[in-house]
């Protein structure tokens, strides 16, 4: 199933309006059973699949169509940012307090973990066929809540491990940019000490020796300001 969700765009297209949306809540409703026991990798191989559902750009890079087709001002949108923000929330709350003792399984079991829940929330927060003005419209908080999560397990991460390991360094900067470019008025709302922390993060993301890593930071910070 991975492997036709990288193939090329047909097979994501197909594969995405087979599972979504009855298939995908039943999908999704599993994430608190294999967090509660299953082994490291089956963990991050389903959250892989989701993000490979989910990612919007194309492996044509000279195409714009995106992956997923969900047509403007559809409920579908809707339907795919709960049915996601329920996995991440579960996700970030394991990711933020698991404890692992073995230092030789701190990669598999907890830092990737993160990167593709992050990578997930990238997707989803930078989705522009999802109507986020109507949660606040309604007075919904389910996007002030994924933030929250998003916040805490952010601000629990070893920065400087962190940057040691360059997929999850990079998988941290989009999810900077998804905030800051589409939801910094709701990130202020729940603390606004984070921008700060932003700040020194992307600082030293501009200290980054990598060319590509440095101006990512740098488009960022400018969203922010």
């Amino acid at each position: 199933m991975i492997g036709s969700l990288k193939s090329n765009d047909e097979n994501c297209e197909f594969v995405f309006n087979w599972i979504f949306p009855s298939h995908l809540e039943m999908f999704t409703q599993i994430i608190d059973q294999l967090l509660s026991g299953a082994p490291y990798n089956v963990i991050n191989t389903y959250l892989k699949f989701l993000y490979l559902l989910i990612w919007q750009n194309p492996e044509n890079k000279s195409s714009s169509q995106k992956k997923i087709q969900i047509p403007t001002h559809s409920a579908n949108g809707i339907i795919l940012f709960n049915l996601i923000s329920n996995v991440l929330k579960s996700t970030f709350k394991y990711a933020t307090e698991i404890q692992i003792l073995k230092e030789a399984d701190v990669y598999e079991g907890k830092m990737k973990t993160i990167k593709y829940s992050l990578l997930i929330f990238s997707e989803i927060m930078s989705n522009d066929k999802i109507m986020f003005e109507a949660f606040q419209f309604y007075g919904n908080h389910l996007v002030v809540n994924l933030i929250s999560s998003y916040m805490s397990l952010v601000q629990s991460i070893d920065i400087d491990y962190l940057f040691t390991l360059p997929k999850l360094s990079n998988a941290l900067l989009q999810s900077f940019s998804a905030i800051s470019k589409y939801h910094l008025s709701s990130v202020i709302s729940v603390g606004s000490t984070f921008v700060d922390f932003l700040f020194d993060i992307i600082y030293k993301y501009l200290c980054n020796v990598d060319d590509k890593i440095s101006q990512n930071a740098i488009d960022t910070s400018k969203d922010i300001c």
